[in-house]
């Protein structure tokens, strides 16, 4: 006899369960870091500083030991598996949903426009209505932008921020140090001004153009000199006037020209340097007369050495036309020329 096989019925949520363990057995093989989504981009390849790049990888490598040891751990091994990490950020992704419903409830449902009732369809439960959807949706696309890995990471915005805040710091700080710098040179240069008595101060080129005196003449500077060592004899008061007066003009740091014996030194060595480059520019022009005329004696070798060139290729062209091919050459003249 044949042995009765025995039907056994599987219902479909048996079914659907081991489907499920298997899935699940499937997705644990898979790394996280793999399967599931980055919640913020990778932060040391967007141009942060080389401190800031070295403390995020530190960071990562810590938390790469860290789910390794997890994965050994019996106690912990669900929570760091894929499965229970996915089952963790959809329940944090479900709790900010409602959230949001929560804060949408706060604000009241959106009432319906009736332009009948009310003639002006721009009311006030309207207006925040749509600004609560607008927020709504701004949100929305900032969340996939994040999740796409588009959007700047919060990590490199706290980083700029805090770059940005220290340098206007130090930007006030040098301002202020400055602004009290310059307080204190204005005391300074007002405590000065009652002390101080200044000589001549020279203000720049185009006030030493506009008041730039008229070059002394030695000779007339030694005749007065002359005249008024007559009248210094005669007029003591005088004398002592002009020496004051030489010793301020040499104290402002200007010439004085009180002394005969040194100026008619000075007019025979300006003498002697002017007889001296009168000398120097006779001989240059002497020198320059003379290389212009070996240079046109040489253009003239030039011209009648190629004028010369010329007649006696001329020459030997009509030689060369004049002769007989296949005699001796030219005729000079008849055989019984001379016995004529």
């Amino acid at each position: 006899m044949k042995k009765k096989q025995k039907s056994t019925t599987i219902s479909a949520e048996d079914t659907a369960d081991a489907a499920a363990a298997f899935f699940d057995k499937l997705i644990d093989l898979i790394p996280p870091r793999f399967y599931l989504p980055k919640d913020e981009p990778d932060t040391w390849y967007r141009g942060l500083p080389k401190a800031a790049k070295a403390s995020l990888k530190k960071q990562s490598r810590e938390n790469l030991k860290l789910a390794r040891r997890n994965r050994l751990d019996p106690e912990k091994k669900e929570q760091s598996s894929t499965v229970g990490l996915l089952e963790q950020s959809l329940q944090k992704k479900q709790k900010t949903d409602e959230e949001d419903d929560s804060g949408e409830d706060d604000h009241g449902e959106p009432t319906p426009i009736n332009l009948e009732e009310n003639d002006n369809p721009n009311n006030d439960n309207s207006s925040g209505t749509y600004e609560e959807l607008r927020r709504r949706l701004h949100r929305k696309i900032e969340m996939l932008r994040g999740n796409r890995g588009d959007g700047e990471s919060s990590e490199r915005n706290k980083f700029n921020q805090r770059k940005r805040s220290e340098k206007d710091a130090s930007l006030e700080k040098s301002e202020g140090k400055k602004r009290k710098r310059d307080e204190d040179d204005n005391g300074e240069n007002t405590s000065m001004e009652k002390d101080i008595e200044f000589g001549k101060v020279k203000l720049g080129d185009d006030y030493d153009k506009k008041k730039k005196k008229k070059k002394v003449s030695k000779p007339k500077e030694l005749e007065r000199l002359k005249r008024l060592e007559e009248v210094k004899r005669e007029n003591k008061t005088l004398a002592d006037k002009e020496a004051w007066k030489a010793a301020a003009n040499k104290a402002m740091g200007l010439k004085v020209f009180d002394n005969p014996k040194l100026l008619k030194e000075s007019l025979k060595k300006d003498k002697r340097k002017k007889e001296k480059s009168s000398e120097k520019w006779k001989e240059r022009i002497q020198t320059t007369e003379k290389m212009k005329n070996e240079r046109q004696q040489k253009r003239r070798d030039n011209i009648a050495g190629k004028a010369k060139e010329k007649k006696m290729r001329k020459i030997a062209k009509r030689e060369k036309k004049l002769m007989r091919p296949g005699f001796e050459g030219r005729k000079e003249g008849y055989i019984t020329q001379n016995k004529i």
